[in-house]
């Protein structure tokens, strides 16, 4: 079984939370659902106390980088990158592309660490 925890009780979140449980009961996997104040919430994400969460994310400025920094390793929780993910070939690219002038070489590295 896993936990997935919520950050907010109104109806869209619960009914995103029903979907995600359908959805892995489907396959087999048992899902528990907790709620919690924001505050609460926020505080498990960034203490990486939650198994499973949602946030959303809203582009800042009009760069992939931007959303790629959510998940380059040095910013893992408490920083930007809450899922923790932390993998050498990705964290080297984004060094490279963040010293980087917009190019199709850096459009390339983008796509190559999106995937």
């Amino acid at each position: 079984m896993f936990n997935y925890d919520l950050g907010s009780t109104d109806t869209t979140a619960r009914q995103s939370a029903d979907y995600f449980i359908q959805q892995m009961a489907n396959i087999g996997i048992r899902i528990n659902v907790s709620s919690y104040t924001w505050p609460q919430f926020l505080e498990r994400v960034k203490t990486r106390s939650s198994q499973i969460f949602g946030l959303a994310w809203e582009a800042d400025y009009p760069d992939a980088e931007n959303f790629l920094q959510l998940f380059y390793g040095p910013n893992s929780s408490p920083g930007a990158n809450n899922a923790n993910y932390d993998n050498p070939e990705f964290n080297g690219f984004y060094r490279q592309t963040s010293v980087m002038n917009s190019s199709p070489v850096r459009t390339a590295l983008y796509e190559r660490m999106a995937r």
